[in-house]
């Protein structure tokens, strides 16, 4: 072999030697995998929406698949794999979060892996708070004259946890307030000027922002006009009293009862709601009631002829002297409340009696007087005939 072509073969074989020494070379730095790091979620993260997950590698890797699990769980749940988002240090995937409950505790797993090994990292506590919380709000009672007293509540629930909570209002007048603020609830009493719908809201904010909310209205009537709206300026002037009758009777009673004498308790039971009107007549005389207000366990009813306000409580039975004559003549019951309607009965006291006056015979009388009469008058006579008589000498 001439010295031109051991050249050639040596030139050769380091060419072989050099591209088979760095594919094994190649082979086996990519095949060091050491350390996989969750970067996001971070322990104690709260998460929400879609949400990227994201690891780095030490080494190389050729594969990343994501992880959570929570002690609900019996086994490691998959979020995501791939290899489109892989290079010599990182890896990530996007997720949507809804499809895991809310909740606390969670702990997510990046694991990655190669041809010959497979390593992982982990982030515990981690939170995942996609609903908003529940917000309950409660007006009692939901109808009230004005400058009387309603009981506003804002409460509310959250699987992560409630940061805070409040009550807004807006007036008649398109004027706002914020009856009160809380950590997860609050309660006001509210006590109304302006005559119309107050539209009360209870807003709850949970720990990730999320917002939930409830709505209602408390109905304000005038004093002196049941279910009236008055112009503010006239409204100021109204007298603070019961009207002494209805400002405006209806045509046509929602009731009519009749004479309770005519019926048996069960027989009188009326279903009503606020501003409704129930005629009846009791011990000869006739009266209206009007329901002015319904709450979670009483009414309050006025009463006219001689006007007169009560409040039952459930399943209690009031007796009221509905003439000023110092007897409870009307018994009136409440049953049941649902719906903001009450179910009622009226009826008539049979416990008490009115003593009606009664005739005497007086025919004894007018004997002994005559007899006396006759008595006298033979006295006179008598005297007289005494009179007349010649004395003797």
């Amino acid at each position: 072999m001439n010295k031109k072509a051991l050249t050639k073969n040596l030139l050769f074989l380091f060419v072989i030697v050099v591209i088979v020494t760095a594919i094994f070379s190649a082979f086996f730095v990519f095949a060091e995998l050491t350390a996989v790091s969750l970067v996001a979620p971070a322990a104690s993260a709260s998460i929400s929406g879609t949400y990227t997950f994201n690891a780095t590698v030490t080494g190389n890797s050729t594969n990343m698949s994501f992880y959570w699990w929570n002690e609900t769980s019996s086994s490691w749940k998959l979020l995501c794999s791939n290899d489109t988002h892989i290079n010599s240090t990182s890896s990530w995937c996007n997720y949507d979060t809804t499809g895991i409950n809310d909740g606390t505790g969670y702990i997510f797993n990046a694991t990655a892996q190669n041809d010959t090994n497979t390593t992982s990292g982990v982030s515990a506590d981690v939170t995942v708070d996609n609903l908003g919380p529940t917000a309950t709000l409660t007006i009692d009672p939901t109808s009230i004259r004005r400058h009387q007293s309603s009981t506003i509540s804002c409460s509310a629930t959250d699987t992560v946890g409630v940061a805070s909570v409040e009550i807004t209002v807006l007036k008649p007048d398109d004027t706002s307030e914020t009856p009160c603020t809380g950590t997860t609830s609050c309660s006001a009493t509210y006590t109304p000027v302006l005559v119309g719908d107050h539209d009360f809201v209870c807003t709850a904010i949970d720990n990730a922002d999320h917002s939930g909310t409830d709505t209602g209205t408390l109905t304000v009537r005038s004093r002196s006009g049941l279910g009236v709206s008055l112009p503010p300026e006239e409204e100021e002037e109204e007298e603070e009293e019961i009207p002494s009758a209805p400002p405006s009777e209806p045509s046509e009673f929602d009731y009519d009862l009749g004479n309770l004498i005519d019926y048996e308790a069960n027989e009188t039971n009326v279903t009503v709601e606020v501003n409704q009107t129930i005629t009846f007549v009791v011990k000869g005389e006739s009266h209206t009631a009007q329901i002015e207000g319904i709450g979670e366990d009483s009414i309050t009813i006025w009463i006219w002829s001689d006007p007169i306000t009560t409040t039952v409580n459930l399943g209690e039975t009031n007796y009221l002297d509905l003439d000023a004559n110092g007897l409870e003549e009307l018994a009136l019951t409440l049953h049941s409340i649902a719906e903001e309607k009450a179910t009622l009965t009226f009826y008539e006291n049979k416990e008490i009696t009115i003593e009606e006056p009664t005739e005497r015979n007086l025919t004894w009388l007018w004997i002994v007087i005559g007899i006396l009469a006759v008595i006298v008058l033979i006295i006179i006579v008598i005297g007289i005939q005494k009179s007349k008589k010649p004395k003797r000498r």
